[in-house]
């Protein structure tokens, strides 16, 4: 009789061994692949949320109506009013479900709080003491937002309006807007809006 043959201890020791080292292998490369999708995926995530930010940035500069407001105590504020870091315009309204069907202009502003870039959005054109904005943040880990006008002589200032000139009046929109946005996910962005005044935005108050 024929006595079949088995497998000899070390042989078994010798085929786990090399199991193990194969699983290890393909963990890793399973796990590489994982990474790498996750990793991309977060990345045009980050991506889309900012050409979503900087396409509403845009579209209120470009939008901008020749409007001054009246502030919460009454003062007249200018269509934009801006710094170095932050403005808020009169602009074309934008059909939205919070928004009365009759508004063709809206007021809203941008700036950078919390590490996030923000835009605020006034229920009224026309404040009154109790009137605030709703606030959304558009782009999270911003870390600058840097701006600058330009003016009817082609020269670039850090407010807009002027503080004195044929420009230093209410109604007067800059030429342009730049804007420069710095965040940990995208690096560094610059863009030039030129303005379009409407033909017919409103009396002014």
């Amino acid at each position: 009789m024929r006595r079949t043959r088995g497998f000899s201890l070390l042989e078994v020791l010798v085929a786990v061994a090399i199991f193990a080292v194969l699983s290890v292998a393909a963990y890793g490369a399973l796990d590489a692949t994982i990474r790498a999708r996750a990793q991309a995926s977060e990345a045009a995530a980050a991506l889309a949320a900012l050409q979503s930010a900087v396409l509403a940035l845009e579209r209120d500069l470009r939008e901008a109506a020749p409007r001054p407001v009246r502030g919460a105590v009454g003062e007249r504020l200018p269509a934009l009013a801006g710094g170095p870091a932050g403005f808020e315009v009169t602009h074309a309204a934008f059909a939205s479900p919070s928004s009365e069907p009759s508004a063709r202009l809206a007021r809203s502003g941008w700036g950078i709080a919390d590490g996030a870039l923000n835009r605020a959005r006034w229920p009224v054109l026309d404040r009154a003491p109790a009137t605030r904005p709703g606030t959304r943040p558009m782009l999270e880990a911003v870390s600058t937002l840097r701006l600058r006008y330009l003016d009817g002589r082609g020269g670039w200032r850090d407010t807009w309006p002027p503080r004195d000139g044929p420009e230093a009046l209410p109604e007067r929109l800059p030429r342009a807007v730049e804007f420069t946005l710095e965040g940990e996910f995208f690096g560094r962005v610059v863009r030039r809006v030129a303005l379009v005044a409407p033909a017919d935005p409103g009396a002014a108050p």
